[in-house]
């Protein structure tokens, strides 16, 4: 998906821009490896692995991953998959 989608709100023009693992892994590799992201399990993952990850991740059926970006500044990431394949659906 190349699309970018744009909202302008209160806090400023939201943006979903697709995310690229080529370039993106670098910014986001600091954002998976705090402690609030535990759920994830990237704490002690290398840039490098975090975008093989991420590369995998995009290469299934049905989902995509987007980074949110606040007045054009990165500020969140977003997965979108189908719930019925993934192992959550067993929950």
């Amino acid at each position: 998906m190349t699309e970018s989608f744009h909202f302008a709100t209160g806090l400023g023009t939201i943006t979903f821009a697709p995310f690229n693992p080529d370039t993106d892994h670098l910014l986001i590799q600091p954002w998976v490896s705090q402690a609030y992201a535990a759920y994830w399990g990237m704490q002690n993952q290398t840039a490098a692995e975090v975008q093989a990850n991420y590369r995998a991740l995009l290469d299934k059926p049905k989902v995509g991953v987007f980074l949110g970006l606040i007045d054009g500044t990165p500020k969140f990431l977003i997965e979108r998959y189908a719930v019925e394949t993934d192992p959550i659906a067993a929950c």
